[in-house]
């Protein structure tokens, strides 16, 4: 095992420590609810449960102003943190899910507030949590009587939230966010469940020359996190899914940024969990997931992508599930300093100034001061800061910012600047219309091997995307065009699995058969297909995710 998977003493004495209060919290909330069904306020039983849920709220919450109390995807999770499976705890577990579920309710957020509030105050929120559950319409209720101020030491997460992990408006106004959720539906198969072929509708944007529907059946797409035993969904819709969340997730910390509201995190680090979790045994649909490029959303998914393509890195590397969470959201937050550059500069066709390029070589700092804002606690925030910051610095340290120190950059600094780069040149940008293959760009990197990135951080890298890594598009000795849709697992061996495009009435490239290119003529033993060249697909016009998934 890696000594990285190895958690110092220390650490695992204070995350059994962490466990332990979250299980008196627990234990103290749903006690002091029921206690407050059948006892008056002034009894001594109610009193002392006041009592105790403040001291359990003041022991978690201190370092954020609240402890977050969450039943999401079928799991338990504690401030933001997945809560680790203890049998002694779980039939406690379902009863708090029990009563989250008939309020309709995600979970409960208890504030420091509690602390201010009064003893009367306190039963008084925790009868009308109690009460909501026999009215008709719970969330209705409970939301008036947070508007009136009932509540003020309670936040409340309600199923509805989960409908749609996307506010509605965020797809509406993004043509990129709309081909995305198509995609999911693509993953369910070309026909639906009637049996009919899905008819595409009349709006079409265009998202790097590919053609997509902006608005099918948009409003049964359903990405409610749900109990993976209970959801109906496939891997790839999973992961289309998810993928779609970490976009919005990014979509909501900026607007918050923008509107200088405090940012919590509390969405992704649910969402980084999830997904490493389903990366932990689908690890080539994630390295195909970081091919999509949306090219108005430009920003988000090149972060989603790094978050990937890093957590992807520091699988192969051998990192625990807690580590590479942690890495996934160095990748996913390593640019949320852009919020801060003017768009002219972030879309700028030509040449920036020396003025403009001061601007936009500011946003690592700018990256860990929005960090630092975040509504999260300090060893949380701790963990985040370096990668953002370090992730130009190079290896060799002659990037930016400009640094008075000899320190190499530290082990996650340097997976997210090689996961950065491998995606910023295979992405087409509007000062940079032709990008990199994939292939080209992996390339690229090897000589810039020992200066730029960590040269053996990248050997693994290569070797993990393949020569010919997914999502590149092949020219073929056949005239063919094909794309790479799965890598050998054999180092030896280069020659990939493709689908071979062909065009349809319309002059449009369309999926055809897949073809393995190393398949041998049975008469000579010579390969049937050969590469003659290699070309981004933008080039073409073509989507890859729009073929593999």
């Amino acid at each position: 095992m890696s000594s990285v998977d190895t958690a110092p003493v220390g650490e695992i004495d204070s995350r059994e420590k962490w466990c332990r209060r979250g299980e008196d919290l627990l234990r103290s909330l749903m006690g002091f609810l029921q206690t407050v069904k059948i006892h008056q306020g002034n009894n001594r039983l109610v009193a002392r449960g006041v009592e105790a849920l403040r001291q359990t709220v003041s022991a978690l919450g201190k370092e954020d102003d609240q402890v977050s109390l969450l039943v999401a995807h079928g799991r338990f999770f504690l401030n933001e943190e997945k809560f680790p499976h203890r049998p002694m705890v779980e039939t406690l577990i379902q009863t708090f899910q029990r009563y989250c579920s008939q309020r309709r309710l995600q979970g409960i957020t208890l504030l420091m507030t509690i602390n201010e509030a009064s003893d009367e105050q306190i039963v008084s929120g925790a009868r009308l949590l109690n009460d909501a559950g026999l009215k008709e319409d719970p969330e209705m209720v409970l939301s008036q009587w947070l508007e009136q101020g009932k509540l003020p030491w309670l936040e409340l997460a309600f199923e509805s939230e989960l409908h749609a992990e996307h506010p509605e408006e965020s797809y509406n106004q993004s043509p990129g966010m709309s081909y995305l959720y198509n995609l999911i539906h693509q993953a369910e198969g070309e026909f639906g469940d009637s049996g009919t072929r899905r008819q595409p509708d009349e709006t079409t944007i265009d998202v790097e020359g590919q053609r997509a529907s902006t608005g099918v059946e948009r409003a049964k797409i359903d990405i409610k996190l749900k109990s993976e035993a209970t959801t109906g969904k496939t891997a790839k819709q999973k992961a289309v899914s998810s993928y779609c969340s970490a976009l919005a997730s990014l979509k909501e910390v900026s607007d918050k940024i923008h509107q200088r509201q405090r940012v919590g995190i509390r969405r992704s680090v649910r969402l980084i969990q999830n997904m490493v979790d389903l990366m932990m045994d689908k690890e080539a649909l994630f390295l195909a997931m970081s091919t999509i490029r949306v090219f108005d959303d430009y920003t988000f998914t090149h972060s989603v992508n790094v978050a990937i393509l890093s957590m992807c890195l520091g699988k192969r590397l051998g990192l625990s599930k807690v580590l590479l969470n942690r890495l996934g959201l160095c990748g996913l937050f390593h640019d949320v300093g852009k919020v801060e550059i003017p768009r002219e500069v972030l879309n700028k066709a030509g040449k920036l100034s020396e003025q403009e390029l001061a601007v936009m070589r500011s946003h690592p700092l700018k990256s860990v001061q929005q960090i630092l804002k975040l509504r999260a606690s300090p060893e949380m925030k701790a963990h985040l800061i370096l990668p953002p910051f370090e992730h130009h610095l190079r290896y060799d340290l002659s990037g930016y910012p400009r640094i008075n120190w000899e320190n190499p950059i530290s082990f996650f600094g340097r997976i997210v600047t090689i996961a950065d780069v491998f995606d910023a040149i295979t992405s087409p940008r509007v000062y940079r219309p032709t990008a990199l293959s994939p292939d080209k760009a992996l390339g690229y990197m090897l000589e810039a091997s020992g200066t730029d990135f960590d040269p053996l951080l990248l050997k693994v890298f290569i070797n993990m995307m393949g020569v010919y890594p997914v999502g590149t598009l092949l020219e073929l000795d056949t005239g063919e065009l094909g794309l790479v849709m799965e890598t050998p697992g054999d180092a030896e061996d280069y020659r990939p699995i493709v689908t071979l495009l062909e065009k349809d009435e319309h002059g449009q490239y369309v999926k055809g058969e897949k073809f393995n290119l190393n398949t041998r003529s049975g008469k000579t033993g010579e390969f049937l297909k050969n590469i003659t060249s290699t070309h981004h697909p933008s080039t073409y016009g073509i989507q890859p995710a729009a073929f593999i998934f």
